[in-house]
């Protein structure tokens, strides 16, 4: 793993998998659109390695532009390729690699499926001021070519066509394979296009495990059987509990009983927040009235040993608790502390891998902003 890992990263030259930048500025609109554009034309391509702080010579540069990339959120990643692509991609990492002995930055992109197409211009003024220069034109579909992230031509579009075919062949031939290697005496069940997942008794069941002995298994809608989000969730807890409990009370509970994994309790979309169900009310309910300090607990033993998390920090706390209180979504409490949503979320649980320090010197700012107003 660890030598595939470092091979692009030490590659001599560009090539139709591997590209270089030698700078990345994230307050310059040149950079984001020249980015933008080599990494939907390599998840296009089947996927790549674009190297930052490594010039078109291979040479290592400044470490200062792969710092920056760094620092980045991924999250505001997605988010720029969403603005001009409108698909909410995600399928790619941002690493520290060392390359000749200097530490470069690697980003990992995987494969785009459908491909992406730009829906608006990624134009931008040059360091002049009087010219524009335009990275990539609306309704484009960009592609490798060689080194360079070009727009597709015919030839190429019958390519990314043809890649898709085979693997719904393999993925068709995959599913033949199950059918003939079935017992003797299976049935094959043909269900119509468009069936959905439906609460009504009088919906056609669907086995959805292969163990033949298990019953069946009839899908309904999560957002009735798990209706709450976070802020839902905490609200029907609170109005049985003696003492309140907040956010960062229910992620040591997550995390120590491994309640993610516990599809009865936590239904998780990949493009939306978790979801939780009564069910994981009534368990919570049950353990605090078995255990009055159930929840210090879990706190107590959550907290990471002669470290102080930045989950801990006494500002996350005040603001998870003011959100609570003042009924405030993570999109209202982001725009007033003027920092991305995906940012403020990793910051609540403890994932945020940025400039934390600066983050709790605005949540404070902010906190005294509030307390000049009263």
């Amino acid at each position: 793993m660890k030598g595939r890992r470092n091979k692009p990263a030490n590659a001599k030259s560009e090539s139709k998998s591997v590209d270089f930048k030698s700078t990345f500025d994230p307050d310059r609109p040149a950079d984001w659109c020249e980015l933008l554009k080599d990494v939907v034309a390599m998840a296009n391509s089947g996927g790549g390695t674009i190297l930052i702080g490594v010039a078109d010579d291979g040479q290592c540069t400044s470490g200062s532009a792969a710092l920056k990339i760094l620092q980045t959120d991924p999250a505001k990643v997605t988010d720029k390729i969403a603005k001009y692509t409108g698909v909410q991609f995600d399928s790619f990492t941002v690493d520290s690699v060392r390359r000749g002995g200097r530490k470069v930055a690697m980003i990992t992109i995987g494969w785009a499926d459908p491909p992406m197409m730009f829906e608006k211009p990624g134009t931008y003024t040059l360091e002049d001021g009087k010219q524009q220069k335009t990275a990539f034109g609306a309704g484009t579909l960009y592609v490798r070519r060689g080194a360079k992230s070009e727009p597709a031509r015919s030839a190429d579009i019958a390519r990314l066509v043809e890649r898709n075919v085979q693997q719904a062949r393999r993925e068709w031939l995959a599913d033949v394979k199950k059918v003939s290697m079935a017992p003797r005496g299976s049935t094959v069940s043909v269900l119509p296009r468009g069936v959905v997942q439906s609460s009504d008794p009088a919906a056609t069941p669907i086995r959805i495990t292969d163990d033949l002995s298990a019953p069946g298994y009839q899908l309904i809608d999560p957002d009735k059987t798990h209706p709450w989000r976070q802020k839902e969730l905490l609200q029907e807890l609170n109005k049985s509990l003696p003492t309140k409990v907040n956010t960062y009370d229910l992620l040591a509970v997550r995390r120590l009983y491994g309640i993610d994994d516990d599809a009865n309790f936590v239904h998780k979309a990949r493009f939306a927040s978790a979801q939780y169900s009564p069910a994981f009310a009534d368990w919570l309910l049950k353990q605090h009235a078995t255990d009055p300090t159930f929840f210090q607990k879990c706190r107590s033993s959550f907290k990471p040993v002669g470290m102080v998390h930045p989950i801990n920090d006494e500002r996350l706390r005040w603001l998870s608790n003011f959100m609570q209180e003042s009924d405030l979504s993570i999109s209202k409490t982001a725009k007033r502390l003027k920092i991305s949503e995906g940012t403020l979320s990793r910051l609540l649980v403890g994932k945020y891998k940025g400039d934390v320090p600066r983050m709790l010197d605005r949540i404070e700012a902010y906190r005294l902003e509030l307390n000049k107003a009263e």
